[in-house]
């Protein structure tokens, strides 16, 4: 087994804390988000360029009620939870808006 395979497996579900938003692996990741990190060939590069850091047991978390996303702020969960939720469920109602006055003729 090549120590870089092995490097990769070892980081394999690393609990981490997002430093700015990005997509990983098919999933939005916002800043301040704690994830586990999937054993992929890119996840040292995150850390080395910063893009997460490691999660400490001393750091606070926050969970978000509607989907339990969990952060390391409340600002951060409060900001998640207003641009994740918020902004669609107010896009689900003027959709819905629409279908139901094609629907009154």
């Amino acid at each position: 087994m090549p120590p870089r395979y092995l490097g990769v497996m070892l980081l394999k579900g690393k609990k981490v804390v997002a430093q700015r938003a990005f997509v990983y692996n098919k999933k939005q990741v916002m800043i301040g988000q704690i994830f586990e990190l999937g054993g992929f060939e890119n996840d040292a590069l995150l850390l080395r360029l910063k893009y997460v850091i490691p999660f400490k047991k001393t750091m606070s978390i926050f969970k978000c009620d509607r989907c339990g996303a969990e952060f390391v702020s409340q600002a951060y969960r409060d900001i998640h939870t207003k641009t994740m939720h918020i902004a669609n469920e107010v896009e689900k109602k003027e959709v819905l808006k629409k279908q139901l006055a094609g629907l009154m003729i």
